[in-house]
Parts: structure tokens; C-alpha cells; sequence
């Protein structure tokens, strides 16, 4: 039961060293970000409180959806029209087109969204918390077991 509970928090441990190493060079590069969605302007697609992945591009394309900046707020939408450097979005679920926009307002190109990634940042507290105490407890049962060997 101790190796098979020291297997798990080690595997584990490999695997949030990978994923956090992955995300901070991506990060540290400048190549993705991640925003929280606030609103329901993308349904049924991209839901309000999603996390979604946003890689950084210099090309667009009608239908690409973007998040750009606005008075200090992140919106994300689909391209409409471009013309130039001009670029016109809407919200899937809104009536209306956005105001125009520059391109180098544009953050970058929606990547992608999943529950894994909310369910993840939302518990990431307690998933970290989780981990530290399976290792702690598998530390503690093999300096047990090693002091059970020295002892024979």
C-alpha cells in the first residue's frame, strides 16, 4: 500500500511539475494568456465563467475569434468584417456589431476552452494542497518503511 500510494503522489508531482514548467514558459514568452469569460456574449459556445486559452497571432481572419482590449476590459468575440487595419467583432449571442477596432488592439486568437481547465484554476488552492499532503504522508510511511529495514 506505502508504493503504491508513493508511486501515485510521485507520478502526480511529475505531472503538475510538466504542466505548471509548460504554462510558465508559454506565459514568460508571451505566447498564451488565459481569461476568465464575464459575460454571456459568446453562448453557447464560450460560457460565462469559463477560463479560455488565448495564443498571441498577427494574422486574422473572418470568424476567428479574438479578445481584444477595450477601456481596460478584455472582450472576447468573432471577427465580422476587417477592412485594413480595421476590425469589426460580435458576440455570438449579441444583436449587435462591436465598435471598430484597431488590430494591435488584439490580445490574441481564442485557442481554446475545457472544464478541466476551470474546474483546475478554480480548485487549484485545494488541488495543490491535495498533492502536498499525499507526499507528505508518502514521505512519512517510507522513512517508516526505511526504519523498519534498518531495524531487521
Amino acid at each position: 500500500m506505502n508504493k503504491v500510494l508513493k508511486v501515485i503522489s510521485n507520478i502526480l508531482l511529475i505531472i503538475v511539475i510538466i504542466i505548471l514548467s509548460g504554462y510558465l514558459i508559454l506565459k514568460f514568452t508571451n505566447k498564451i494568456a488565459i481569461y476568465e469569460v464575464m459575460s454571456g456574449s459568446m453562448e453557447t459556445g464560450i460560457h460565462k465563467g469559463d477560463y479560455i486559452v488565448v495564443k498571441k497571432d498577427n494574422h486574422y481572419n473572418i470568424d476567428d475569434v479574438v479578445t481584444y482590449i477595450r477601456d481596460n476590459h478584455y472582450i472576447t468575440h468573432r471577427i465580422v468584417k476587417i477592412n485594413g487595419d480595421k476590425i469589426i467583432t460580435k458576440g455570438d449571442a449579441n444583436n449587435t456589431e462591436d465598435e471598430e477596432i484597431n488590430k494591435s488592439d488584439i490580445v490574441g486568437k481564442y485557442v481554446f476552452r475545457h472544464e478541466i481547465l476551470n474546474f483546475i484554476i478554480d480548485y487549484k488552492f485545494l488541488i495543490v494542497a491535495m498533492i502536498l499532503i499525499l507526499f507528505i504522508i508518502t514521505s512519512v510511511l517510507s522513512k517508516n518503511d526505511n526504519e523498519l529495514e534498518d531495524n531487521k
